[in-house]
């Protein structure tokens, strides 16, 4: 009587245990298909991210550049004053 028992319960385990792998098997190719947009949508990130890191290394040699004309013209600005006194 004991065994009718346990083997009841481990059957209905059993069948319980099926339907969740059944579910599970018949979703995917929808997990499949998500899957496939998420590697894509990685592979767009890292092109991105690749470019700004390019955009960055230009900004900052233009920043660079910036500051070099900058500290140009602070030198050239007190020569053009000091010539226009004198004249």
């Amino acid at each position: 009587m004991i065994w009718w028992v346990v083997g009841a319960i481990v059957l209905c385990g059993l069948v319980l245990l099926g339907l969740a792998a059944r579910t599970v098997l018949l979703r995917m190719p929808e997990l499949k298909r998500a899957m496939s947009r998420l590697e894509r949508r990685a592979e767009q990130a890292q092109a991105l991210q690749s470019s700004v890191e390019a955009l960055q290394e230009r900004m900052m040699g233009l920043q660079q550049q910036a500051e070099t004309v900058r500290a140009g013209m602070a030198t050239v600005r007190p020569e053009q004053q000091d010539h226009r006194r004198r004249t």
